[in-house]
């Protein structure tokens, strides 16, 4: 077994996958590392996408087992739709991060985050938090009754999975999300595509340069070509700050080229393109495989890095695939009236208001499996709301000179603020002088649970005044920081996906 090192057997198998693939790849270099690239690994019943690590692992499984699509379940909700697990079948397994807390003088004692949040502010300080890898079994569709039983959810699971894939003017396959990306440069730094002999990354200058598309023998290429320099730069110091290799061959530059592989596998196979290994990198096959086999923790910083990365990448490309005969039931116009606006009346390329501050955004398209697509008209920074065949909450009609529309969300106020250490916003802290190191224990915890925290200086109107900072949660769920002075609440950015 790979990784024996390795203390939780999710990431063994993980592992166990990941030298597999390699071998594969090492047989035939130009094999895609994802071949079923028919859209993102989801739960079957509740249309959810798998976050993290779980998202090129289940590609993988799904792949080395032969299932038509990424849907997994777990055994209890086969059950609840009256279906179950076949005779025999073995789980894949996915990950998930537990945050709890332990006393500093006896690891041993633990709580979770909700008694951490009841503790005196004097009681918290004997406590560090710590975050702790989980597992739990899923099961693929195809690995239950449902597809017999079941027939009518089945097609709905199926339908889900249903896309067309669309060429351009010289054949070569297209993808409307990557194109809209580079012909209004919405990536995070210039993408420059010209007559060229190869791609790179500049990290001096901030730049990617990509050959013309009809250089490349196919669509295919020219697109996972781009992603994979893409996902280079999502490691600059501004960004995700991934220490990299400065000599070509180097084994921090060899996991760099890993991880830029990966990144671009899986977001590619997002958009439903499929990408190969760069054959400059194939002479990285052996090290990679050795750095699996006797690194323990390996796995574990390529994967974070893997998902991080990808997870950059899908915020601002925000895929829009066209649906066919997907859940198009629930797209249907509602007689029904409401307080907010029916998500079938959106229409795309118009003008809404979001959340308790009335931000502008733009519907540009809805995903199969209910997901909407919106973009912030101010940043450019584009989020996704999952309908689940009911309207969106909080969506309202952009004010026009016929309508005056102002709501207060009925929920405003009462959601509970509850923050993760990895969403407080590192790069808007440095923005206004204030570093991660700067934050005590104490200050962390105040901000994780939602309370003001960290005493600092601004200059307002000219003057200088005192003010402290503080966590807030949108309404879509992203967390962003606030300056808060003399009462008045004044927010610095949002688009932080949890």
């Amino acid at each position: 077994m790979a990784s024996k090192q390795l203390n939780n057997k999710a990431l063994e198998k993980f592992a166990e996958l990941m030298i597999e693939k390699i071998q594969q790849v090492s047989d035939n270099w130009q094999k895609p590392w994802i071949t079923n690239t028919v859209g993102k690994p989801r739960n079957a019943i509740t249309n959810r996408p798998y976050r993290g690590f779980n998202d090129l692992m289940l590609y993988f499984e799904s792949e080395r087992k032969g299932y038509a699509m990424p849907a997994y379940l777990t055994y209890k909700q086969a059950m609840d739709v009256g279906a179950h697990v076949k005779k025999g079948e073995k789980s894949s397994s996915v990950v998930y991060w537990l945050r709890d807390y332990v006393e500093k003088d006896n690891p041993k004692k633990k709580i979770n985050a909700d008694e951490y949040v009841k503790l005196s502010d004097a009681e918290k300080e004997n406590y560090k938090q710590r975050l702790v890898l989980k597992d739990f079994a899923v099961f693929n569709v195809a690995q239950t009754s449902i597809p017999e039983e079941k027939p009518e959810l089945y097609e709905k699971i199926k339908s889900r999975y249903s896309f067309v894939k669309l060429n351009d003017e010289n054949g070569m396959v297209k993808s409307p999300p990557l194109d809209d990306m580079l012909e209004n440069q919405l990536w995070l730094c210039a993408i420059e595509c010209k007559q060229s002999n190869r791609a790179f990354y500049r990290p001096s200058e901030d730049l990617i340069t990509v050959p013309l598309k009809a250089q490349f023998k196919d669509g295919e290429s020219f697109y996972s070509t781009m992603l994979h320099e893409m996902a280079h730069s999502t490691g600059a110091e501004s960004r995700l700050n991934r220490t990299k290799g400065l000599v070509f061959g180097d084994d921090k530059y060899a996991k760099e080229e890993l991880v830029a592989e990966l990144t671009a596998a899986v977001t590619a196979a997002t958009l439903n393109i499929s990408t190969s290994i760069k054959e400059e990198n194939a002479q990285y096959l052996k090290s990679w495989l050795e750095s699996l086999k006797t690194e323990p923790n390996f796995i574990l910083t390529l994967l974070t890095d893997v998902n991080k990365a990808s997870n950059m990448i899908v915020d601002v490309v925000s895929p829009e695939v066209e649906q066919a005969q997907s859940e198009s039931v629930q797209f249907k116009p509602s007689a029904e009236k409401t307080e907010e606006i029916n998500v079938f009346g959106l229409e795309k390329g118009k003008i809404y208001t979001f959340g308790g501050d009335n931000k502008q955004i733009q519907f540009t398209g809805a995903m199969a499996g209910g997901y909407l697509h919106f973009k912030y008209v101010d940043s450019g920074k584009t989020f996704q709301l999952l309908t689940n065949g009911k309207p969106p909450k909080g969506i309202k009609p952009f004010p026009t000179e016929d309508s005056d529309i102002h709501m207060e969300h009925e929920n405003a106020g009462e959601r509970k603020q509850l923050f993760a250490f990895n969403e407080i916003p590192k790069e808007d802290l440095k923005q206004i002088g204030v570093k991660m190191t700067d934050l005590s224990e104490v200050d962390k915890m105040k901000l994780l649970s939602g309370k003001e925290t960290k005493a600092i200086s601004v200059v307002t109107k000219g003057e200088k005044q005192k003010a402290t900072l503080q966590l807030l949660r949108a309404e879509d769920n992203t967390v962003s920081l606030a300056i808060k002075v003399e009462q008045e609440a004044q927010k610095l950015k949002k688009g932080i996906r949890r």
